[in-house]
C-alpha cells in the first residue's frame, strides 16, 4: 500500500530527527556537569566558553528542572568567584538568559537575585554591572533569543527558528532598569540613559517569520513600553520637587533631556 509506505517513510525520518535531537540534548546536559570546571580552567578561552553556553540554551529553555538548577548554580558561582572578568561577564549573560527562558519560577528567581546583587554592589567590578544593564536592555529590544530546532517530518532536515522571551518578560526587563535607575551611581545612570536611548529607537521585530513574510511583529508592544519609559523620563527631568533633585544629578538630567529632545513623539516636554 503506497499510503502506508509513505507513512512508514515519515516515521523513519521522524525517528532519525528525534534521535539526532536527543543526542544533541544529551550532549548539552553533559555540559551542565562540567560547565563550572570548564570556566575554572585557565586553558579554556572565552570563545570556547561561548560555544559551551550555546549548548546550554536548550537545557535552560526545555530541560528538566534539576538540570536547570545545575546550570544556574554553576553560573552564579562563576559570576562571583572566577578571576577572569570576561568569563564572569559571560556567566552574567547566562544568568540573564536563565531569568527569561527557564520555565521554573525558582530557577528564574535564583538567576534574578544574583543579577540584582551584582547591579547594586558598589564594590563589584563596574564592567560586570554594565553587563547586567546591557543584558536587560537586549532582552527588551529582542536581541536575546535562542534558536529552536524543529525537525521536519518530510525531509532529512532540522529547521531553526528564533524563540524570543515572552512580551511580559521583555516588559519586566524594562521595568527592572527603570526601578533601579534612581539608586545607581552617576556612571551607571549615564550607561542606563544610553540603554534607554537604544530602546527608544529600536525597530519592530518579526516574532514569527514564515515563507510568506512575517506572521507576527512586536511593534505594538514596543510602542507601549516606549511610552511607559517616556513618561518616567519626563518625570525624572521635569518634576521640581527637592527629593528628585537629590536623587537625579544634573548631569544625568541633562542626558535624559537630550533623549526627550531626540524623541518628541514618545516623550512629552510638558511638566507631569
Amino acid at each position: 500500500n503506497k499510503g502506508v509506505g509513505q507513512l512508514r517513510g515519515i516515521d523513519f525520518i521522524g525517528t532519525q530527527q528525534i534521535d539526532r535531537l536527543y543526542f544533541a540534548r544529551h550532549r548539552a546536559v553533559q555540559n551542565t556537569g562540567d560547565i563550572q570546571s570548564a570556566f575554572g580552567r585557565e586553558d579554556v578561552n572565552t570563545e570556547t566558553m561561548r560555544t559551551k553556553m550555546k549548548w546550554l540554551e536548550p537545557v535552560v529553555a526545555e530541560g528538566k528542572t534539576h538540570e536547570q538548577f545545575r546550570v544556574v548554580k554553576s553560573l552564579r558561582y562563576v559570576s562571583k568567584y572566577n578571576p577572569d572578568l570576561e568569563k564572569r561577564k559571560l556567566a552574567v549573560r547566562g544568568l540573564l538568559f536563565v531569568s527569561v527562558f527557564s520555565d521554573d519560577s525558582d530557577v528564574r528567581s535564583s538567576a534574578q537575585s544574583r543579577l540584582i546583587t551584582i547591579l547594586n554592589d558598589r564594590n563589584e567590578d563596574l564592567a560586570l554591572r554594565f553587563e547586567v544593564i546591557d543584558g536587560k536592555k537586549d532582552i527588551v529590544i529582542g536581541q536575546t533569543f535562542y534558536e529552536k530546532n524543529d525537525p521536519s517530518l518530510f525531509t532529512d532536515q532540522v529547521d531553526k527558528r528564533p524563540v524570543y522571551p515572552d512580551e511580559d518578560d521583555r516588559e519586566a526587563a524594562l521595568l527592572f532598569l527603570m526601578d533601579h535607575f534612581e539608586d545607581l551611581e552617576i556612571d551607571l545612570q549615564q550607561h542606563l540613559v544610553t540603554a534607554f536611548g537604544q530602546i527608544m529607537v529600536n525597530p519592530q521585530i518579526c516574532l514569527e517569520p514564515s515563507e510568506d513574510g512575517c506572521e507576527e511583529y512586536d511593534g505594538e508592544d514596543q510602542d507601549e513600553w516606549k511610552k511607559t519609559l517616556g513618561r518616567q523620563i519626563n518625570y525624572w527631568v521635569m518634576n521640581r520637587c527637592d527629593w528628585d533633585r537629590e536623587v537625579i544629578p544634573q548631569e544625568t538630567k541633562d542626558s535624559l533631556r537630550t533623549l526627550m529632545t531626540d524623541n518628541p513623539d514618545l516623550i512629552s516636554m510638558d511638566p507631569p
